[in-house]
């Protein structure tokens, strides 16, 4: 859209262009932040950049990713940071990368495997993953080492499409349609 936005959620006239449209942003399909950090998923570009936020300006780009070895950019669905980056894929799977780099991260104890397209939330507080598997009308918590925690399957989220943790309390929030679900662990 032009280029990287902040917009003052508390007053709609304030709207401020960080970043002009650039290669790093152009064909960007995910956008997190964590601490004063942006990071652009770019699968275009091969690369998720990096920008440093101060005041209303942002750094220039760096590219974040540096072990790109059997990353596969088309397959990326969702992102989470918390420091790491979390991807998931259309196909089921969780990886974890850190400081640019694959970290060996394997799902234990779950008894149903994933395997298809998954959405992922989770923050630096929060030692859970939350992993939305609209497929199979599921929403898995997971220890971040990998171990399974606990499985909510209701029909409801079916048509989940979004999913977002709570900082301040052990609760997902999920968006289907026009409806937000609170999910309490």
């Amino acid at each position: 859209a032009g280029g990287l936005h902040a917009y003052d959620l508390g007053n709609d006239n304030l709207h401020t262009q960080l970043k002009e449209q650039g290669d790093s942003d152009r064909a960007g399909s995910l956008l997190e932040s964590f601490g004063t950090y942006l990071y652009v998923f770019n699968a275009e570009e091969r690369n998720v950049y990096r920008y440093l936020r101060s005041d209303d300006e942002l750094s220039d780009p760096i590219g974040w990713l540096v072990d790109k070895q059997d990353f596969v950019f088309d397959e990326i669905e969702d992102m989470a940071v918390d420091g790491d980056i979390w991807f998931t894929t259309q196909n089921g799977e969780v990886w974890r990368y850190t400081q640019g780099s694959r970290q060996e991260f394997a799902i234990q104890d779950l008894n149903t495997a994933f395997d298809s397209s998954l959405k992922i939330a989770t923050h630096l507080e929060s030692e859970y993953l939350y992993v939305l598997e609209s497929s199979k009308n599921r929403l898995v918590v997971l220890r971040k080492d990998g171990t399974f925690f606990k499985e909510i399957v209701s029909e409801v989220l079916a048509g989940a499409n979004t999913l977002a943790a709570s900082k301040t309390e052990d609760v997902v929030y999920v968006i289907s349609g026009s409806l937000v679900y609170r999910l309490s662990l």
